[in-house]
């Protein structure tokens, strides 16, 4: 891999189109070289929340003859995890996807590329619950009521997989990333899961005909096995320990001293995507490098260094953010090298003389949305789903509102001017890399902050609210012709890798935008106790979205539906006209 780095072959190659170059010579030092050993031992990635991009693509797109995630596009990542110098694999595991064992020939190419496969904290000795488990036949996932079953189920699968270079994964869950059914009290929890461990190393000893202890296991300490662990579980000496941070960058908790003296040694399991409360992250990769090198630096000083798994959702446009946690992996003096020198390196290793441009407009692009990511611009929260509210830039008169549009705007000039000297061999590539990204979030940005400026400006009476709207429905169309654009490239490449809107959240909608008309008229609203004057609107009336007890407005006038017990004539009146006043 060094010397395909040194020939000026991207580990991106394939997976971003960034073409080798053709060199007329090429010379090679045949002196001897020793490389140093990879400071982690397991340097990993986990594909994960694939159902907006990878698994679709995959099954549509590169893949279709299996319809899902199967060899030919694990052989394509297995090569990329070689030339980002990652050995551990951690398959896509969501119900859109078949698992990983139940297509031929993905455990040949994992041996075949010499990848060492594990599971998520959610799949025990390598089984996928969420679609190997059938209650119709198996009965309850309880290891209290159905425990025969369940330890036959395991067993089944570490003898099919004996003859392959597994990291298993240890421990007790609910079926799919829940919290352990049918225990009664955190004390019950904690035997379950300590005698499961016990059955589950016996099965390893077996099948593998060695003892327990030199079979490779970890324990996920993430949500709730984490509160098991710390009531009191006591873990096998030779057991990793893999440590979460908190889904958004910020480890929860590392080893002790007397934990790093384990035999088994720390890891550590980071979210670059995420799917999950209070908010997802799912389209756009912004988590800041200087909180990666920061979170990695503590772990690497407290011993934390036997295995390092990032989630990498579909892998893609993650590409800047799972090239730096990889290369820390495998080198941890580069985390005493500043974030902008080790992303114009990168940069410079990818679009060559351009790198310290482009590694400048990333760290603006990542320090802007340190302050609120792009999907948290609605200013909501999701599972359940929130109603989109007017957000906090505006709440002091719109001046925050307008500073950041401008500075997301003077970021995408950047970009695009950038872009427009790119040669064309490169264009593709920064297009994946930088601009898309840079132009989605400078474009979301846009748009809602556009939208929370026309209500205000409307309840001010200022003239701008229909020039705001029409600015903010161009800035959503940018974004949709950028992803058709993105899943377009190369003759249709990478069509279907690319989703605007996972989960079809309401932050990435087009949403209803106000247009402010003339003059007042008398409205009664549907609601008996309440009547008021209200300025006509086109979408944003109350008495035209309001539905008895089941719906009200959020903050732009759009309806959302959400449980709302009246208080009175009075204040019922009140609360309408407050509401309708917001929305204009």
């Amino acid at each position: 891999m060094d010397l395909s780095r040194a020939l000026g072959i991207s580990a991106w190659e394939w997976w971003a189109d960034v073409t080798p170059r053709h060199a007329a010579r090429l010379v090679v030092d045949g002196r001897r070289l020793l490389s140093d050993a990879p400071s982690v031992q397991y340097r990993g990635i986990f594909l994960n929340d694939e159902d907006w991009g990878l698994q679709p693509w995959a099954a549509k797109t590169y893949e279709p003859e299996i319809g899902d995630i199967g060899p030919k596009t694990y052989a394509r990542i297995f090569e990329l995890m070689w030339r980002l110098k990652a050995n551990l694999i951690w398959p896509a595991m969501h119900e859109s996807t078949k698992p990983f064992y139940q297509i031929p020939g993905n455990a040949e190419t994992a041996k075949a590329y010499a990848i060492v496969v594990g599971t998520s904290h959610a799949e025990p000795m390598l089984r996928n619950n969420v679609r190997e488990w059938d209650e119709k036949t198996q009965g309850p996932f309880n290891f209290f009521t159905n425990r025969d079953r369940m330890v036959d189920y395991w067993r089944r699968r570490v003898n099919e997989v004996k003859a392959y270079e597994n990291v298993y994964t240890i421990g007790l869950l609910g079926k799919h990333d829940s919290a352990l059914e049918g225990a009664a009290s955190p004390e019950q929890a904690l035997a379950a899961t300590a005698r499961a461990i016990d059955l589950q190393r016996g099965l390893l000893a077996t099948a593998q005909g060695k003892l327990a202890d030199q079979v490779p296991q970890v324990l996920t300490l993430y949500k709730e096995v984490l509160d098991i662990y710390r009531s009191g579980l006591k873990v096998p000496e030779d057991v990793t320990l893999v440590w979460p941070e908190d889904n958004y960058g910020y480890l929860h908790q590392l080893p002790t001293a007397e934990e790093q003296g384990r035999k088994g040694g720390s890891g550590l399991y980071y979210h670059i995507s995420y799917w999950g409360r209070p908010h997802d992250y799912l389209w756009l990769a912004t988590t800041h490098p200087g909180l990666i090198r920061e979170q990695l630096d503590r772990a690497w000083q407290t011993g934390t260094r036997k295995l390092w798994v990032v989630n990498v959702g579909d892998i893609k446009p993650g590409e800047v953010l799972a090239s730096y946690f990889l290369d820390l992996a495998f080198d941890a003096t580069l985390l005493q090298k500043p974030v902008r020198a080790q992303l114009s390196a990168w940069a410079t290793a990818q679009f060559g003389a351009q790198g310290p441009a482009i590694a400048d407009i990333l760290v603006d692009y990542y320090d802007l949305a340190w302050e609120r990511k792009p999907e948290f611009m609605g200013f909501s929260t999701v599972e359940p789903e929130t109603p989109i509210r007017i957000g906090d830039y505006v709440r002091t008169g719109g001046e925050e509102a307008q500073a950041r549009i401008a500075r997301y705007q003077a970021l995408l000039d950047k970009a695009e001017t950038l872009a427009a000297r790119m040669p064309e061999d490169r264009r593709d590539a920064f297009f994946q890399i930088v601009l898309y990204p840079v132009r989605g979030a400078a474009k979301l940005n846009e748009r809602n902050l556009k939208l929370d400026l026309a209500a205000l400006y409307g309840r001010q009476g200022r003239a701008s609210v229909n020039a705001l709207a029409a600015q903010a429905r161009a800035a959503h169309r940018v974004i949709v012709a950028d992803t058709a654009a993105y899943n377009a490239q190369s003759g249709g490449k990478w069509r279907g890798i690319m989703d605007m809107a996972p989960r079809r959240l309401a932050v990435f909608a087009e949403p209803p935008t106000p247009r402010s008309t003339s003059p007042r008229r008398p409205v009664r609203c549907r609601y008996p106790c309440a009547r008021l004057h209200a300025r006509q609107s086109r979408n944003a009336l109350p008495y035209r979205l309001w539905k008895g007890c089941g719906e009200r407005l959020d903050d732009r006038g759009i309806g959302r539906r959400r449980t709302f017990r009246p208080c009175g004539a009075d204040r019922c009146e009140q609360w309408l006209r407050d509401a309708h006043r917001r929305a204009l």
